[in-house]
């Protein structure tokens, strides 16, 4: 049965005051914002970037529990309309989720669909899911955040993520949250183990580098590891709080393919998925546990984009 909230390790919700200014770069003082954007050796390695090189406004959908659009950190990124009006959060996942992504790149489009209802049954969620999938495709977004999933496949789902990229959406997913080897049959998790090519599956790294205990892994169906123990970012209410899993890793990596895809319009979500994965850190502590054996590296994957943009655009 699916369900969005496999263990959590913390959550601990504190009340902030919030800055009602935007911020002018990539703020790692936020209230919202945690060690894996500050300056710590288990980060994302974030550099200062300014908003003058973004050439391209890019829409992220965020396919979750839903979002606190009243928040004063998120509500400017957030595209609302008809179709997406009604997206209480009373979990505050996906508001947690979209800080994240917001903290990675405060210039990002924000489209929140809500897809999990906790009073509904799996099979009702997961059809939900592919409505969202294909809301979002509608939307013409450019990366859908999915930061949930469950053991069984879907062909119905499948399919919904097989048009997205017919229509040049990457897929960022959670590797799941059950500490466990998902390259075993036995232990597939969807979507990660779907094996399509605009799937990008995330597990989680802690404080010191090491594989968070309850993450999934697999050497051949997981493809990079982020930072996922204990974030701070956005919670309903004006309020921050902390929460840990591969949900919140996928966040990052999100952020930062919206980043690329911000400063260099051109590449397509294959280039994106290269870029990040080709520019990530080898870690000891990850080998055997993601097709990379390494972590998101911000600061690496964006020199690495502007090397991909002169290749395309060299002429003998």
């Amino acid at each position: 049965m699916r369900n969005l909230f496999h263990a959590y390790l913390y959550l601990i919700i504190t009340c902030s005051l919030i800055s009602l200014i935007t911020p002018l770069a990539y703020a790692k003082g936020s209230d919202y914002t945690s060690w894996a954007i500050a300056h710590h050796k288990a980060s994302i390695n974030l550099p200062n970037l300014s908003n003058d090189h973004v050439k391209k406004s890019v829409t992220v959908a965020v396919i979750d529990s839903g979002v606190d659009v009243t928040h004063p950190f998120l509500r400017s990124n957030l595209i609302l309309n008809n179709e997406n009006k009604s997206l209480n959060d009373s979990s505050g996942h996906g508001t947690h989720i979209a800080g994240i992504i917001k903290s990675v790149f405060p210039k990002v489009k924000i489209l929140p669909i809500k897809y999990y209802n906790e009073n509904a049954t799996g099979k009702e969620n997961l059809q939900k899911t592919i409505e969202a999938i294909q809301y979002a495709i509608k939307m013409k977004v450019d990366i859908i955040n999915y930061s949930a999933g469950g053991d069984g496949a879907s062909p119905m789902e499948r399919q919904a993520l097989e048009q997205a990229k017919d229509h040049g959406i990457l897929v960022v997913v959670a590797a799941g949250n059950n500490g466990r080897d998902i390259d075993l049959a036995f232990n597939h998790y969807y979507p990660a183990n779907y094996n399509l090519g605009n799937i990008l599956t995330v597990i989680n790294h802690n404080e010191n580098i090491e594989l968070s205990t309850l993450s999934n892994f697999g050497k051949m169906s997981a493809h990079i590891s982020a930072p996922g123990n204990r974030i701070k970012s956005t919670y309903p209410h004006n309020r921050s709080g902390f929460l840990s899993g591969t949900s919140q890793a996928t966040a990052f990596v999100t952020g930062v393919a919206a980043l690329i895809k911000a400063y260099q319009p051109s590449l397509t979500y294959q280039d994106i998925k290269n870029i990040i994965l080709q520019s990530s850190k080898k870690e000891k502590s990850l080998q055997g546990k993601c097709l990379t054996g390494a972590r998101l590296d911000a600061s690496s994957a964006l020199a690495l984009a502007q090397s991909y943009i002169r290749k395309v655009s060299f002429v003998p």
